[in-house]
């Protein structure tokens, strides 16, 4: 996953399919690594802008999922296959359908996790994301604000996630026709 976030999606690929096929060997489809492996093939795929097969890898990480766990929609595992095949959707002009799985992602985190933790930024950021794309700014907003509040204070404001938190509010903001808002980001 480091290779990937550095921006080296081609040099991570040879390891990341390696352990999909020996979790699938060892483990089986129904376990939650396998699971875990899926998202990672998926996530690679989508930095290399493959959003086909990144859209295959999270549709079968969410179903290795559900054969894994016995409430597969109760657990935090299954927040980031659905925030990824959100995201993915989004990006492919699908971004109604899209939305319904943000919004999954976002329930499972909010309902799990403490208020603040990152992993429920960056649920908001990816559905305010997909609501700017809707031209659904009013409800983009708070999302987005919320989501930029969160990686600041936890991470800084040098962290990529904080910058990516604050790209989205400057895209939104430009979106909307609100150049004094955009300016402040």
């Amino acid at each position: 996953m480091l290779l990937i976030t550095e921006g080296k999606p081609k040099e991570a690929e040879p390891f990341v399919r390696e352990g999909l096929t020996l979790r699938r060997k060892v483990l089986g489809d129904a376990h939650p690594d396998t699971a875990a492996s899926f998202l990672r093939v998926a996530d690679l795929l989508y930095a290399e802008g493959d959003y086909t097969g990144a859209e295959q890898a999270a549709k079968e990480s969410i179903a290795v999922f559900g054969r894994a766990l016995a409430h597969p929609t109760e657990g935090l595992f299954s927040s980031s296959p659905l925030m990824r095949l959100g995201l993915i959707m989004n990006k492919t002009g699908r971004s109604r359908e899209g939305e319904s799985y943000l919004r999954q992602s976002l329930a499972i985190r909010i309902r799990l996790l403490a208020p603040g933790n990152q992993l429920i930024g960056a649920a908001q950021g990816a559905l305010g994301e997909c609501l700017t794309t809707q031209k659904r700014y009013a409800e983009a907003e708070p999302l987005l604000l919320e989501s930029y509040r969160i990686f600041k204070s936890t991470a800084g404001e040098q962290d990529r996630y904080t910058r990516e938190s604050h790209q989205r509010l400057k895209i939104l903001y430009e979106a909307w026709h609100k150049p004094e808002k955009s300016a402040l980001y």
